[in-house]
């Protein structure tokens, strides 16, 4: 789940990162408030995605194999 050519946390944390930057432009308390839901997003999707390639023997597997491949 998270080994499909994107980053921890699906990405996540990169919108975060912009909308924190453009919340230094901008001034707006509303999009720090968004780049936090997006870092603890991408957070979450990271537990989810951990649980999620443990839920079976051929999944772990499957993960294990998607990480050798990415070295």
């Amino acid at each position: 789940m998270t080994h499909a050519y994107t980053v921890p946390g699906a990405g996540r944390s990169l919108y975060a990162d912009f909308l924190e930057e453009a919340a230094e432009v901008l001034g707006g308390e509303r999009t720090s408030d968004a780049a936090s839901a997006f870092r603890r997003s991408g957070e979450l999707w990271s537990r989810l995605a951990a649980i999620a390639s443990g839920a079976s023997d051929d999944l772990t597997r499957y993960a294990e194999l998607a990480d050798l491949r990415s070295v």
